[in-house]
């Protein structure tokens, strides 16, 4: 289970599901239009801040990020953005960050951190 915060806390699970709390109380809260290829696992991570407007969920098995737009009671699918290294670096990310501008990602392996335009 991965958890960001923006002001409300969102909590992604192994499964795939999320959940919202703010001031204490669980909102429901849901994904919307998902891409076909489904997500789970326990590598999933979510992130997002005040300051931006998208969630964002790193799928490592899947070898991409997923972006949704934030809503009161749900998040709608956007697009995905693939990452792959034929050097294999990129086989083993742990983590990931979004800049404040939402334009750069930061992938986290074991040794190594990459970089890469939104």
């Amino acid at each position: 289970m991965s958890f960001t915060i923006d002001g409300s806390i969102y909590l992604i699970s192994a499964s795939g599901e999320i959940k919202k709390l703010f001031r204490g109380q669980t909102t429901d809260y849901d994904f919307r239009e998902l891409p076909s290829i489904p997500f789970s696992g326990p590598n999933l991570k979510i992130y997002t801040s005040a300051e931006l407007d998208y969630l964002y969920l790193l799928d490592p098995d899947n070898k991409r990020v997923l972006v949704f737009t934030k809503g009161e009671r749900f998040a709608t699918y956007r697009r995905q953005v693939m990452f792959q290294n034929e050097a294999r670096d990129l086989e083993d990310v742990r983590d990931f960050y979004i800049d404040e501008n939402g334009q750069k990602v930061t992938l986290i392996t074991e040794d190594k951190i990459f970089e890469f335009n939104l």
